[in-house]
C-alpha cells in the first residue's frame, strides 16, 4: 500500500483539481502495489470489468424502466415510497451493492465508483422531477415569484418580504436566468435537488481527499452522503445555494489554511486524548500546503462568506461557529478571518434588525428540547407519518453511531484530525439553543453536520474493509482475524443497504402535501395574471404554490386553516360567513381556492374530520357569495362577488385549464 493512500499519510497532491482527479482516475489500483495486477490474462481483465460495470447498467436500467408504473394519484399518509414499485427498489438495490463492491475491491475504480454515484443520485433525487410536471415542494413558488420579480423590475424592494432583505440566491438565479434568455424559473428548479446533491458530493470528495489523503474513504464518504441526505433541504431555495457555497469555503480553509498550531485548548485536548491513548496525538498530523497565494485565497473567502451572508439567514452563523471551532484548537489560521466572517454577517443583519425582531424574533425560546421540535410531531398519530418519521430518526442515529466508530478508530490510530471532524459535526448543535427556526432547527442542525458525519462514517467502513482485504491476502489467518475480515467486508454493504431503506421513507414520506399538479401551477398563474390586485388570495392549507409571478407583491396570500376556528371540526354552511369575514380582514376583494394538496394537508394534520374541506366547498358554491373563478381538472378558485377579472373588464376572461386547451369559468 502506497504511503498517499495509507490513512494518515501524506499526499504529494499540491493542487485540490488534481487530487479530485486522481481520485477519480479510471482503475486506480486504491491500496495496491501497482498499477496492475502481476501475471493477470485479458480475459480476467475484462471479466472484473463486467463485474464492476455490470450492476451499475442492470440498477439503471431496471430504475429507467420502472418510471413509467410510478402512480402519484391520491397518496396516503406514508407519501411516495409504496408507488415507487418492485422494480424500482431492485434498480436501487442492484446500484447500491455495486456501488459497495466497487468501494470494497482491492482495485477500486474512480470511474466507475463516480459512475455509481451519479446514478444512485439520479435515482434518488431526479425520480420525482422525470415522473411529475412541476417541482416539488410549495415554497418553490415563493423562490420563484421573487426572480421573477427582480428580472422584471432589476432591483429589490425590502418593504415587501425577508427575500428581498437577504437576495444572493434570488439574484443569482436571475442573473443565470437572463444569460439563459430569461426561462421561466419553474422550468428548471425541479432539478435543482439533483444539482445541488451532485455538487455537494464533488466537494465531499474533496474535503476528504484533502482531510485523509485517501481516495477509497473520499469516494465512500460521498456515497454515504448522497443515501443519508434526507432532510430535503436541497430544494431551489436559499439554504441549498447557502450550504453549498458553506461547503466550497471549508474546503478552501482546510485545504489552504489547516494544519497544527500552538493553542492552549488544543494542547489540552491532545495531552486528554494522549492520556487515554497512551500515545502522542498532533490535532492535524498532516500539515496542508498552501497553493494560491495568501491574499486570492482570503479574497476567495470573504467573497464566498458574503455571498452566503447576502443568501440566507442562519447558514453565515453556523459556518461561523465551525471555523471558529477549529481555529480555537489550533486547527486554522490566521484567526482574525473568523472575526472578519463575523463581522460581515453582523453588519449585514444589523439594518434588518428591527424588522427581523419584529417578525421572527431573534431567539423563540431557550429550552434545547423544545427547540428540537418539528412540524412532523404533530402528524404522528398517523400510522404512515409515524413510521416516516422513525425512518428519519433511525437513519440520523445510524450515521451518527457510525460516525463515532470512525472517530474512535482515528483516535485509536492517534490521528487528532479525528477532533476536526467531530468538531465540525457536532458544533450545529449551538443553534437549538435559542431557535427552533419554524420547527426545523434540528433538521439543519442534521443537515450541516451530514458531511463531516459521512468522512468519518468512512473511515469506519470503508477503512476496516480495505485492511481486512490487503490481511486477507496473508497466507495463514486466526480466527480473529478471519472473523475481521468477514465483518470488513460486509460492513460498507450492510451501512450503505440500511441508510438507503431508511432514506426512500424518510425522503418521499411527505409527498402527498409536497407534489404541486400541473392544474395548481396554471391556476395560480392564472390568478396573478386575471385577478383583480389588491386582493387577498385565500388557501385552505399553507402547502399552495403561490406567489409564482413577479407581481405577487400586488395579492395578500393567506391560509384559511391558520385561523384556529376553522380547525378540529366539521364544516359546511354555517361556517359561510366567517370565511368571508376572514378574507375581508385582508382585503375587500379576495379569492378562496381548493387543491388536492391542500385537503391532503388537512387531512394528514388532522385539521379537520374527513369530508370537512369538500363540505366546505359544496356550501361555497351554493352560498351565493362566491363565484367560479378558475375551473380545472384538480384546482378550483372562487373569487367573492363583486369582483371584476381584471381592469376594465365586467366579465371574467375565460379560464385556462391545466392542459393548456381553452377552458372556461363558470
Amino acid at each position: 500500500m502506497t504511503t498517499a493512500s495509507r490513512l494518515g499519510g501524506h499526499s504529494s497532491q499540491e493542487r485540490i483539481v488534481p487530487a479530485v482527479v486522481e481520485a477519480a482516475s479510471p482503475l486506480r489500483p486504491t491500496g495496491s502495489q501497482g498499477e496492475r495486477r502481476p501475471g493477470e490474462s485479458s480475459a480476467r481483465q475484462i471479466a472484473r470489468c463486467i463485474a464492476a460495470v455490470g450492476p451499475l447498467l442492470a440498477g439503471t436500467g431496471l430504475w429507467a424502466a420502472s418510471l413509467p408504473s410510478i402512480s402519484t394519484y391520491d397518496l396516503d399518509d406514508y407519501g411516495l415510497s409504496p408507488r415507487l414499485g418492485l422494480l424500482w427498489y431492485t434498480g436501487l438495490a442492484v446500484l447500491l451493492v455495486g456501488a459497495a463492491a466497487n468501494l470494497c475491491r482491492r482495485w477500486m475504480s474512480g470511474t466507475v465508483a463516480g459512475g455509481y454515484l451519479v446514478a444512485l443520485a439520479t435515482a434518488l433525487y431526479g425520480t420525482i422531477p422525470l415522473i411529475v410536471d412541476e417541482p416539488r415542494y410549495a415554497w418553490t413558488y415563493k423562490h420563484i415569484g421573487v426572480i421573477r420579480y427582480i428580472e422584471l423590475h432589476g432591483s429589490v424592494d425590502w418593504n415587501i418580504d425577508i427575500y428581498h432583505r437577504w437576495p444572493g440566491f434570488f439574484a443569482t438565479a436571475g442573473f443565470f436566468s437572463v444569460l439563459g434568455d430569461r426561462p421561466d424559473p419553474t422550468s428548471y428548479a425541479a432539478w435543482a435537488e439533483l444539482f445541488f446533491t451532485l455538487v455537494n458530493v464533488v466537494l465531499v470528495i474533496a474535503i476528504a481527499r484533502v482531510l485523509l489523503h485517501d481516495n477509497r474513504i473520499a469516494w465512500t464518504a460521498a456515497t454515504i452522503f448522497v443515501v443519508t441526505n434526507w432532510v430535503g433541504q436541497s430544494y431551489f431555495a436559499p439554504q441549498a445555494f447557502g450550504y453549498t457555497l458553506t461547503l466550497g469555503l471549508m474546503l478552501i480553509l482546510v485545504w489552504q489554511f489547516g494544519g497544527t498550531h500552538h493553542s492552549v485548548l488544543g494542547s489540552r485536548v491532545s495531552r486528554c486524548i494522549h492520556r487515554c491513548t497512551r500515545r502522542p496525538v498532533s490535532m492535524w498530523p498532516v500539515p496542508t500546503k498552501a497553493v494560491w497565494p495568501r491574499s486570492t485565497a482570503i479574497a476567495i473567502l470573504l467573497f464566498l462568506d458574503f455571498a452566503i451572508v447576502a443568501s440566507h439567514q442562519l447558514t453565515p452563523y453556523i459556518l461561523a461557529v465551525q471555523a471558529g471551532a477549529l481555529v480555537l484548537l489550533g486547527m486554522l489560521r490566521p484567526r482574525w478571518l473568523v472575526a472578519a466572517f463575523l463581522l460581515i454577517t453582523v453588519a449585514f443583519l444589523l439594518p434588518h434588525l428591527s424588522y427581523v425582531n419584529q417578525r421572527y424574533g431573534l431567539f423563540t425560546e431557550l429550552n434545547p428540547l423544545a427547540n428540537t421540535e418539528t412540524v412532523a410531531s404533530s402528524t404522528d398519530t398517523l400510522p404512515g407519518k409515524a413510521f416516516n418519521v422513525a425512518c428519519g430518526r433511525l437513519l440520523t442515529a445510524v450515521i451518527a453511531v457510525a460516525a463515532l466508530a470512525g472517530a474512535v478508530r482515528l483516535l485509536h490510530r492517534s490521528d487528532g484530525r479525528a477532533v476536526a471532524l467531530l468538531l465540525l459535526a457536532t458544533t450545529p448543535v449551538f443553534l437549538i439553543f435559542g431557535q427552533n427556526y419554524g420547527g426545523e432547527a434540528i433538521l439543519r442542525v442534521v443537515l450541516f453536520a451530514l458531511p463531516w458525519c459521512a468522512v468519518l462514517a468512512a473511515v469506519a467502513v470503508a477503512g476496516v474493509s480495505h485492511e481486512v482485504s490487503l490481511a486477507g491476502a496473508q497466507p495463514a489467518m486466526h480466527g480473529s482475524r478471519r472473523c475481521l475480515r468477514v465483518a470488513g467486508r460486509y460492513s460498507l454493504f450492510a451501512v450503505m443497504l440500511t441508510c438507503a431503506a431508511l432514506f426512500v421513507p424518510a425522503y418521499f414520506g411527505q409527498d402527498e402535501i409536497d407534489l404541486i399538479s400541473h392544474d395548481q401551477v396554471a391556476a395560480n398563474r392564472y390568478l396573478y395574471a386575471y385577478g383583480q390586485p389588491g386582493s387577498v388570495i385565500m388557501n385552505i392549507a399553507s402547502n399552495a404554490p403561490v406567489r409564482s409571478s413577479a407581481n405577487y407583491n400586488l395579492f395578500f396570500d393567506e391560509s384559511l386553516f391558520r385561523d384556529e376556528k376553522f380547525r378540529y371540526r366539521p364544516l359546511g354552511a354555517a361556517d359561510v360567513d366567517d370565511v368571508v369575514a376572514t378574507m375581508h380582514a385582508y382585503a375587500p376583494s379576495g379569492y378562496l381556492v381548493f387543491t388536492p394538496s391542500t385537503e391532503a394537508f388537512a387531512r394528514v394534520f388532522q385539521l379537520t374530520p374527513p369530508g370537512a374541506v369538500v363540505s366546505l366547498e359544496h356550501a361555497i358554491a351554493e352560498s351565493g357569495f362566491f363565484t367560479p373563478f378558475y375551473v380545472g381538472p384538480d384546482t378550483r378558485i372562487y373569487a367573492l362577488r363583486p369582483i371584476p377579472a381584471s381592469p376594465g373588464s365586467t366579465s371574467l376572461p375565460a379560464a385556462k385549464p391545466a392542459d393548456g386547451s381553452p377552458g372556461r369559468a363558470s
